[in-house]
This record gives C-alpha cells, sequence and structure tokens, in this order.
C-alpha cells in the first residue's frame, strides 16, 4: 500500500493505492531487485518486449500514476489500463528504441 498525497485547488487529500486499485497483483519486494545496471536494462528491455510479471507490474503502476498525475487519464487504473495497451501494441518498446 503507497500513501498518496493529492493536492488541488490548495487542498490536500489523503489516499492510500493498492496492487489492487490498479489492477495488479501483489508482489514481494525481493521479486523487484535489480543486482546492476546490465540486469536492469536486460529487465527493461523484457517488460517493453511483453513479459510479463512484477517488474512489469511495476512499470505500469508507475505509469499509470504518471499519467493521472499528468492529467491525461481519470484514474491511476486507467493509466495502468493505457500503459498496458502501449506495451501490449509494441508502442512503448518501439519509443524505448528510439531513446537508446
Amino acid at each position: 500500500r503507497t500513501l498518496v498525497l493529492d493536492v488541488c485547488d490548495g487542498e490536500v487529500s489523503r489516499q492510500y493505492w493498492t496492487a489492487a486499485d490498479l489492477g495488479l497483483p501483489e508482489c514481494d519486494v525481493a521479486d523487484l531487485r535489480i543486482a546492476g545496471a546490465d540486469q536492469s536494462a536486460a529487465v527493461i528491455r523484457d517488460v517493453f518486449a511483453g513479459a510479463v510479471g512484477p517488474a512489469s507490474d511495476m512499470v505500469l503502476a508507475n505509469a499509470g500514476a504518471g499519467l493521472y498525475v499528468l492529467g491525461r487519464v481519470k484514474s491511476p487504473l486507467e493509466g495502468v489500463m493505457l500503459a498496458r495497451s502501449a506495451v501490449v501494441s509494441g508502442a512503448a518498446g518501439r519509443q524505448l528504441e528510439r531513446l537508446v
């Protein structure tokens, strides 16, 4: 569970998001440990190639939250769904390849 403080028009609302709120399964933090830059790069490429698992869930959660904060979607869950669509379609992977 993650504490989220949302500031809108000078008002602060406090809420908690869980993996379930984002349509994702919970995972153990040990499943997210990376042993260096090479492994990190390999995991990122795997995620953007469509691999499914704790790493991809974390990427989707962060992308969904980012899309929500930017106002591109109405909820973090909708952001996760949009991010998943970009990964599945290959659009996210193509964008990654343009950047590296």
